[in-house]
């Protein structure tokens, strides 16, 4: 018997509006993985439509919505823009979850309005 290390294909992304950052992110969400580096935040792997596992980086928001029950399922993560917090500002992020295991419909990075259409703006 031989052991083979799994590892993301996608790298890690971080929800936000700067450059190189996601705004959306929909696809299974495969597993949860601690980060001994920062206690009580996660790596989240999801995979999407088109094969790629990127690990998408925890926030205080999404490690509060999301749980290992949730494995299995299909998530929708969305960066809203800033909220304002008495100590600072924060990353206002819609975390969906469906009730029951899916496949992904769309890509990272791309937004709800075009997972409806197909992601290339035609109605099809």
């Amino acid at each position: 018997m031989s052991w083979t290390e799994r590892k993301g294909t996608g790298g890690v992304l971080v929800m936000g509006d700067e450059a190189g950052q996601t705004q959306f992110i929909e696809g299974v969400l495969v597993e949860r993985q601690p980060i001994v580096k920062f206690p009580g935040n996660f790596l989240y792997m999801i995979e999407t439509t088109d094969g790629e596992r990127p690990a998408v980086a925890g926030t205080a928001g999404i490690n509060a919505r999301l749980s290992d029950a949730d494995i299995g399922k299909l998530i929708q993560l969305e960066f809203r823009g800033w909220g304002q917090a008495k100590n600072g500002k924060f990353k206002d992020i819609a975390v969906r979850v469906q009730s029951a295991r899916a496949e992904p419909a769309t890509h990272a990075g791309t937004s709800p309005a075009a997972a409806q259409d197909g992601g290339d703006g035609l109605p099809f």
